[in-house]
C-alpha cells in the first residue's frame, strides 16, 4: 500500500468530507476520489459510505482501518526521522579506542560531552588500549577512530590528524629530595626506583622508560608494575618512587610534583587515525567537534591537521607498543 494514498484516506476519515479533505491536501476532489477507490480495490472492501451526497461516513471496515493507518503513518514518520538523524551522525554507533592519557585530554572530553548532550541517540563505545593494538584495529576496520601516540601513518588507506604534542615529565613525591631541586636531568634519577604500568601486548614492560633512561646512560630499576598509569600515580608517593609520564597527567594526583627535564625535550605526538573509506556520519561529526574543541595549556596542542607519512623514530616505535601513554 502506498503511504501517500494512506495519508489521503486518513485525511478523509478525519474530515468525512471530500471537498474539505481535498482542499486541505491541496489536490483536486476528483483525484482524491480516485485514490480512495484504488485503495478500496486493493483492500477488497469499502471504506466509506457515500450514500449521503454532502457528507461521507466510515464503514465498519473503514473505522477499523483508520487507527491502524495512523500507526503506520506515525511509524513511517519516525523511520524517516531516524534515517535522517543517522545520516547527520546523530544516531547509530561510534567506536573509539585510545591510549589511557586521552581520558584527561580536554578536547576529547569536550567532544564526548557535546555528543552526549546534543546527540543522546548516538552510542559511543570507548575503550583503552596500546597504540600498536589501536593502529591494527583501525586498519582492520574493527574500530572507527583511534587516538594514539603516532607521528605518521604509512598506510595510504588511513587518514591522520595531529591533535597535540606532550612533553615527558618526571612525577616525583612532594617530600622526595629531588622534588625541590631547581634543575633536573635524567641522570639525577639513575639511583631511583621506578613504578611503571604493565604492558598489555608483546612489548616489554617499561620499554619506553628503558629507552629514555638508556640515552642518559643508565638502566632504570623497576620497583613495581601496575595495571595502569592511574594506578602508578596513585601509589607513587606511598612507595617514594618516581615515574615518567606525559604532561597530560600533571596536576591530577595529590602528593606529587611533575617536573620537566633539562636534558630531554622530545615531544610525544597524540593523533587521531581513521580509515579514509569509513562512511560513518557520526565519525565525521565527532572529528569536527574534536578539532574545534577549546585548547588548554599543558603540552603543545595545535589545530588538528593532516600529517604525511614519514619514517618512525626508535622512540616512536617503542611508544607504539607501550600502553600507558
Amino acid at each position: 500500500m502506498d503511504l501517500k494514498r494512506l495519508s489521503f484516506f486518513l485525511k478523509l476519515a478525519e474530515t468525512l468530507h471530500f471537498g474539505r479533505a481535498a482542499e486541505e491536501l491541496g489536490i483536486a476532489q476528483s483525484a482524491l476520489s480516485r485514490q480512495i477507490l484504488i485503495l478500496e480495490e486493493e483492500l477488497g472492501c469499502r471504506l466509506f459510505d457515500r450514500s449521503n451526497r454532502w457528507k461521507v461516513s466510515l464503514t465498519p471496515s473503514g473505522a477499523a482501518f483508520a487507527p491502524e493507518v495512523r500507526k503506520i503513518l506515525d511509524l513511517a514518520g519516525k523511520a524517516k526521522d531516524v534515517a535522517l538523524a543517522a545520516a547527520k551522525g546523530e544516531l547509530g554507533r561510534l567506536s573509539v579506542e585510545l591510549v589511557p592519557s586521552v581520558m584527561s585530554f580536554p578536547p576529547f572530553l569536550h567532544a564526548v560531552h557535546e555528543m552526549r548532550i546534543h546527540h543522546p541517540g548516538l552510542h559511543l563505545n570507548i575503550q583503552e588500549s596500546s597504540s600498536s593494538r589501536i593502529y591494527g584495529r583501525v586498519c582492520g576496520k574493527e574500530t572507527d577512530l583511534g587516538i594514539l601516540r603516532i607521528a605518521s601513518v604509512p598506510d595510504e588507506e588511513l587518514e591522520m590528524r595531529l591533535l597535540a604534542r606532550n612533553r615527558l615529565l618526571m612525577a616525583i613525591p612532594e617530600k622526595h629530595p629531588l622534588a625541590e631541586k631547581k634543575r633536573l636531568f635524567l641522570r639525577d634519577f639513575s639511583r631511583e626506583r621506578f613504578v611503571v604500568p604493565r604492558a598489555t601486548d608483546a612489548a616489554l614492560p617499561g620499554n619506553l622508560l628503558d629507552l629514555v633512561c638508556r640515552k642518559a646512560g643508565f638502566t632504570p630499576e623497576i620497583a613495581l608494575e601496575t595495571e595502569s598509569m592511574t594506578a602508578v600515580l596513585s601509589i607513587l608517593a606511598a612507595l617514594n618512587c618516581v615515574t615518567l609520564v606525559p604532561d597530560s597527567f600533571a596536576g591530577r594526583f595529590g602528593g606529587l610534583v611533575f617536573r620537566s627535564l633539562d636534558d630531554y625535550a622530545e615531544m610525544l605526538p597524540l593523533s587521531a587515525v581513521w580509515r579514509r573509506d569509513n562512511p560513518s556520519p557520526a565519525l565525521k561529526k565527532f572529528l569536527r567537534i574534536l578539532e574545534g574543541a577549546p585548547r588548554v595549556s599543558g603540552g603543545s596542542c595545535g589545530h588538528a591537521r593532516h600529517v604525511p607519512a614519514q619514517g618512525s623514530s626508535t622512540l616512536m616505535k617503542s611508544i607504539m607498543n607501550h600502553p600507558q601513554v
